[in-house]
């Protein structure tokens, strides 16, 4: 027997921010100041005239520098119709599976299966070239400049300032401060930003042999199982072009390789992105060895016992583990059961985390005021398996059509796998409670090993805004403890011709705790407790300390209808101190916005019917979510909401079709 499978999803227009921050220019790592525009920009005396009154010494200025901006801003991206920005991402996915099973005798058989995985990724998003971008500003832009006169012989200028915006695409508003003739030139536009993402491909082979039977021991009734799995994965990740390679385009200037030469010096490879990170190209390779056994007695008629051990081999420097686990289910009664199981869990590390290759992203820093900064992210080679402990124990009841089940459970990580946190190796080199991006920095602090200052310079004139890059890697964290219930009820029975059945399901957790996070002798964290909190500057991020559904179902023959409700406790933002507010901006002072993320709830509605059409049957599926269009509450992340409790599609309505044959 086999089976294949292929799936598609594109996104062919994906709508960023217009542009983003800069926290690089031409000159390498830095934010502030990063570009300058000379008056001989055609936007220059215009922003003159209508900012400054005349006669200010302002107005004899030779240059400007761009202290803080984007290169969109307010009036939106010209080239797109909503003014956002842009990207896309298709996927593709394959999955062939084959097999054989064979029964050698009434009580035992083997079963040999085959499966390949392929998905293949490409994503990106555009971003502006610093180095394209100061020339631009300079009217020495455009793919056809030739020449030394700015502004002549095919060479553009780029006009940052808000008179070349028509208005706010996003809001419908006009711009005021508009002037017809300043805009930039699209091909301009296009020739400033390029793509920077990747093109990835990832493919698994896997082998499954097991056998299985039914025998007797001593007298009792024992069914077996034993088997062996072999599992071979391949990752290959390459940038979409050359600005995205770091070997064909490390330094801020394309074409330019000196940052390649001193590595004490301040000309870092960070590539020549004002915002967006590179992609190296990564092959990884990965082969796992593995064994089972497995066996269930029935000592009794009302009592069941499965033992099972599970061997998996990694390889060097992974290494081999050994894993038991036992669980039991007893009947007390006809309609009341009791069930446990305890056992151990091992994770090894995949390829890509003891790669020394990387990967760069941004990241808002809390102690840079919200700012984004560039966060390299590199593998660990001395990255040891995760282990875990785990433990359970629950009741069943199943009476006519009612059952209900309650499970207590426990899971006990160590050397658990986390990224050295980047908020926390921000907030340790300041010995300020200030975190608006003004305070001071101690560049003596161990912590700064991690950092990359503009410049590449430390010194007593350098403050949290001074932050260029944070570098981080996959090590073993802190131990989790993780505790919680979860309970399940559900009833059914047939009324009047219809077949009815409700159900509803919660998890409450206990406990999430964290030990310190040390690593090296440096104390990254103190140790805390996790549910109940947003956890956005930490893991395992939003806890909720309750997670809830319902369902009411109804059937009459080839039409159902179903309610579904849905809860999702609130949060409190840990970065809020009790004694104080949570942030403050120099701008707008001290706020308490978003302290408490409240709970979210959201009523859907959908109904189906299956139509027997041709030799195919067609399901028909129409749906109304979030029936009264609840919004997230309010929370102090980008989006102004938190994505893990609300969420902001508000009222949805949905049309689906099913065809099976």
């Amino acid at each position: 027997m086999g089976t294949a499978l292929w799936s598609r999803t594109e996104l062919p227009s994906i709508g960023y921010s217009p542009s983003y921050p800069p926290t690089q220019g031409p000159r390498g790592p830095g934010s502030t100041q990063a570009f300058f525009v000379p008056r001989s920009n055609p936007g220059f005396q215009t922003f003159l005239d209508q900012t400054f009154p005349e006669g200010s010494p302002t107005a004899f200025a030779g240059y400007a520098a761009i202290l803080l901006g984007r290169p969109f801003a307010l009036g939106g991206n010209p080239t797109d119709p909503r003014g956002s920005g842009f990207g896309q991402a298709k996927s593709d996915a394959y999955r062939i599976s084959t097999g054989l099973e064979k029964d050698f005798t009434p009580n035992f058989a083997g079963s040999l299966y085959g499966t390949f995985i392929r998905s293949e990724r490409t994503a990106f998003s555009l971003d502006f070239l610093g180095g394209r971008l100061q020339d631009a500003l300079n009217g020495f832009g455009g793919p056809d400049c030739t020449g030394t006169t700015p502004g002549e012989n095919g060479c553009l200028y780029f006009n940052p300032f808000i008179n070349s915006a028509p208005g706010n695409p996003a809001l419908g508003l006009d711009n005021p401060a508009y002037v017809p003739g300043l805009e930039n030139d699209p091909a301009l536009l296009d020739y400033l930003r390029q793509p920077s993402g990747s093109n990835e491909s990832e493919e698994q082979f896997i082998v499954d042999l097991v056998f299985n039977g039914e025998t007797e021991l001593v007298g009792l009734p024992v069914g077996y199982a034993f088997g062996g799995q072999y599992r071979k994965t391949e990752f290959v990740s390459r940038g979409i072009n050359r600005f995205s390679n770091p070997t064909q385009a490390p330094c801020a200037i394309e074409g330019d390789f000196s940052c390649l030469d001193d590595p004490n010096d301040n000309n870092f490879p960070t590539g020549p992105f004002t915002f967006l990170g590179q992609f190296p190209t990564a092959i990884f390779n990965q082969s796992v060895y593995a064994l089972f056994a497995e066996a269930r007695v029935n000592p009794f008629d009302t009592l069941e016992i499965v033992g099972a051990v599970r061997y998996e081999d990694y390889g060097d420097p992974v290494g081999a583990t050994v894993n038991p686990k036992v669980s039991a289910l007893f009947e007390a009664t006809d309609w009341l059961s009791f069930r446990g199981s305890v056992g151990t869990t091992f994770r090894g590390p995949l390829a890509a985390d003891i790669s020394p290759a990387g990967t760069s992203f941004v990241e808002g820093i809390d102690a840079a005021g919200g700012a984004f900064k560039a966060t390299d992210t590199v593998g660990n080679p001395e990255l040891e398996p995760e282990t875990a402990l785990t433990y359970s124990v629950g009741a069943l009841i199943d009476y006519r059509g009612f059952n209900f089940s309650v499970d207590y459970w426990t899971y006990e990580f160590e050397g658990r796998f986390a990224l050295l946190p980047v908020q926390a190796i921000a907030s340790a080199i300041s010995n300020s409670s200030v975190s608006d991006g003004t305070q001071a920095v101690n560049c003596d602090s161990p912590f700064a090993q991690f950092i990359t200052f503009t410049g590449g310079i430390c010194d007593a004139n350098t403050v949290a805004n001074d932050i260029s890059r944070i570098r981080t890697q996959t090590v073993n964290g802190p131990d989790v403890t993780t505790r919680g219930l979860d309970f399940s009820i559900g009833y059914s029975r047939p009324v009047a011709g219809i077949d009815l059945s409700f159900g509803a399901n919660a998890t409450h957790v206990l406990e999430y705790s964290f030990t310190d996070f040390e690593y090296q002798g440096l104390l990254f964290d103190t140790g805390y407790e996790a549910s109940g909190f947003a956890n956005y500057n930490r893991d395992p991020g939003t806890v909720s300390p309750w997670r809830a559904s319902a369902f009411v179902n109804a059937r009459m023959g080839a039409f159902g209808l179903s309610y579904n409700f849905t809860f999702i406790d609130g949060v409190d933002d840990n970065r809020c101190p009790d004694d104080g507010p949570c942030t403050q901006t120099p701008e707008f002072g001290p706020t308490d916005f978003g302290r408490t993320v409240d709970s979210f709830s959201k009523h859907d509605i959908f109904a189906n019917l299956t139509v027997p059409i041709a030799r195919a049957n067609v399901r028909f599926t129409a749906g109304v979510e979030n029936i009264l269009d609840e919004d997230p509450s309010a929370a102090r992340l980008e989006y102004s909401y938190d994505p893990f409790i609300g969420n902001a599609l508000g009222r949805t309505y949905k049309l689906g079709a099913k065809v099976t044959f």
